[in-house]
């Protein structure tokens, strides 16, 4: 039975990586070869490509039948970064050896730490549960996003979801206070989940005034990312029950790709390969090897423009997520943060992606612990979430002004006894 399970997902395994190829060489590279998405393969790139994805292959399969959220959010990463950066080796046969070396020890790191690291409890989070702590922040967030939207947007409802630019925009524009800033981005990751808590307990006038929150926070920047948690708190919550749901993630995300090429086939339209395929996958593949074209040549920052600006200079003057933008597509207003493989690499270079790996699973592995007792219908809301700030983020944005230190808190606070 578990042979069969197993050669079940590896052939799940090759088909998603099939249609990867398919997308980006029929829909990404034609719609998008302006934004530099090269088509030009060759037989080495191909072959390398698939030697990747299956060499790693007993590793992903060995983890989806894991059935704890940091092995979920690591199967998110596999489907989201890691087979669409091997479709974007085979298609780049420009790639570097070295950088296609160094990528497959990066996931090698993460994948077998996940497996073998248990999970981390830090101390008893009795206390927190026993305070008023998520409710408070629930409330310091929502007050934040409120003041925002009417001090710099006058309440504007954004309800086009495609013409979002001029409202991103301008929201480079506003000179709000550091601290308002990180409250403003904690409440794009934990009010969804938030929302999900107080539906579970029946608080439907909290959770109705938590959503709105939400969709007025949308409004200040047009982060497609805020509306589509909503939409997710909500269809987790109501038809996802448990961690198993998990193990079917391959087969979702085929059938995402599958109807993106039926849609291209049939309509000749891409929108679901405009706001699946191409922003989540694609451009953080792409983005990789931006970074490291970039910094294998240029001096590796070493967290100055994070952890350490106050205590030292960058090297560079600029935004390195600007600076990447420019060297990406020539255009200095294109933020092109990243995170993963990207951060390990242009703050350490080789050392870093030996040794980011290990701690983005450390990390995992402090959720595991923050969410012991909690309801598995909360926990697909997070997965979604974590998955997208280290897909789209460095690392140390991730932590801080991304809020997963504050996430993990809010879970360590919620209340046991009554979920």
């Amino acid at each position: 039975m578990k042979k069969a399970k197993n050669f079940y997902l590896f052939a799940g395994i090759i088909c998603y990586k099939f249609l990867c190829d398919y997308v980006y060489d029929n829909v990404i590279s034609v719609l998008f070869s302006y934004q530099n998405f090269e088509n030009n393969p060759n037989n080495k790139s191909v072959f390398i490509s698939w030697l990747i994805v299956l060499l790693l292959s007993p590793l992903i399969i060995k983890i989806n039948f894991q059935e704890k959220l940091s092995s979920s959010i690591v199967k998110v990463l596999v489907l989201c970064s890691f087979i669409p950066t091997c479709t974007m080796i085979g298609f780049h046969s420009s790639y570097e050896m070295e950088y296609i070396i160094l990528m497959f020890i990066y996931w090698c790191v993460l994948l077998t730490s996940n497996i073998y690291m248990p999970k981390i409890i830090f101390g008893n989070s009795n206390y927190l549960q026993n305070t008023n702590f998520h409710e408070i922040l629930v409330i310091v967030l929502c007050i934040t996003i409120i003041f925002i939207s009417f001090k710099y947007t006058g309440f504007r409802l954004q309800f086009d979801l495609i013409n979002v630019y001029d409202v991103r925009t301008e929201a480079r524009t506003y000179s709000m206070p550091t601290f308002l800033g990180y409250l403003a981005t904690f409440s794009d990751n934990i009010l969804p989940i938030a929302l999900v808590y107080f539906i579970y307990r029946k608080k439907k006038i909290i959770a109705l005034i938590i959503g709105f929150v939400i969709f007025l926070n949308f409004g200040i920047t047009a982060t497609k990312q805020i509306i589509f948690l909503l939409f997710l708190s909500l269809l987790g919550y109501f038809f996802i029950r448990n961690l198993k749901f998990t193990n079917k993630f391959i087969w979702i995300f085929i059938t995402l790709l599958f109807a993106g090429i039926l849609e291209f086939m049939i309509f000749e339209t891409w929108a679901i390969s405009l706001l699946s395929t191409y922003r989540v996958f694609f451009i953080p593949a792409k983005l990789h090897y931006v970074y490291y074209n970039y910094f294998s040549t240029h001096e590796f920052d070493y967290f100055r423009q994070s952890f350490f600006k106050y205590f030292t200079e960058s090297p560079y003057k600029d935004n390195i997520g600007f600076l990447m933008g420019y060297e990406d597509i020539g255009d200095f207003t294109a933020r092109a943060n990243n995170g993963l493989f990207t951060d390990a690499y242009y703050n350490f270079g080789i050392i870093g992606v030996l040794i980011f790996p290990l701690i983005l699973v450390i990390i995992l592995k402090i959720l595991d612990g923050a969410v012991i007792g909690l309801n598995e219908r909360f926990l697909f809301i997070i997965i979604i979430s974590v998955s997208f700030i280290l897909i789209g983020l460095p690392f140390s944005t991730a932590l801080f002004s991304a809020g997963l230190i504050p996430l993990i808190i809010f879970l360590n606070s919620l209340k046991r006894e009554s979920i």
